[in-house]
């Protein structure tokens, strides 16, 4: 039986808190156990049919990147695909940047914190804490994060938030270097339009909710 509350569910067959699409834009605070919305798995898996790529949904809880779901491309050779949970080096990922870019100074300052020493997964790694900054910078004005190379060899990635940045959820795409590389217009737009509708939906879903506190300029 599920019982419903104001913005979210609670199962009790399997005594999980099912949270509704809209919770993503008020509340950070997940619980240990979080089934993603179907609406954005949904999303996830258009994203790999378009590109034959896998594609990921993953969240910030707090300072740390929690991958919720994924979905396997249709191309014979794939990226391996990480386990569902906390994933770590969030600061390699084009995941975790984009999840940390759009928050407040603060915010993105207990992060790089909790998190030093920034391994170096490969030598592309960005491992200085002002050199990320002026990358999450970057991510602000263009709207979108890159990780060539950084979390392992051969492997590059794209992530993109969902109402740009307000949300903590973020879609990614992984793919082989050469792949990447050689479709990434196509992928880059993609996953842009995905996301784009992923936030008309998440608008349409919040009519006449109240409007969250955003981060004022200064404190970013």
């Amino acid at each position: 039986m599920i019982e419903h509350g104001g913005r979210g569910a609670y199962d009790c067959n399997d005594r999980r808190y099912r949270l509704g699409f809209g919770i993503g834009t008020l509340v950070e605070a997940f619980a240990t156990e979080v089934a993603p919305d179907a609406v954005l798995a949904g999303f996830v898996a258009q994203l790999a049919q378009e590109t034959g790529e896998g594609t990921y949904l993953a969240a910030r809880r707090g300072v740390e990147l929690v991958l919720l779901t994924s979905s396997l491309g249709w191309h014979a050779v794939q990226p391996a695909t990480s386990v569902t949970g906390i994933l770590p080096d969030p600061h390699a990922r084009a995941s975790g940047k984009v999840a940390f870019a759009f928050t407040p100074s603060a915010t993105r300052t207990e992060f790089i914190r909790a998190h030093q020493p920034l391994r170096a997964c490969t030598a592309s790694t960005i491992t200085d804490p002002d050199e990320l900054e002026r990358e999450f910078e970057q991510i602000r004005g263009q709207g979108y994060a890159l990780s060539r190379e950084e979390v392992a060899e051969g492997v590059s990635t794209m992530a993109a938030p969902i109402d740009e940045g307000v949300s903590p959820y973020v879609f990614a795409l992984s793919a082989p270097k050469a792949r990447f590389e050689t479709n990434f217009d196509e992928y880059l737009k993609s996953l842009l339009r995905i996301a784009t509708d992923a936030s008309m939906t998440h608008v349409k879903e919040n009519a006449g909710l109240d409007t969250p506190e955003l981060p004022q300029e200064g404190d970013r």
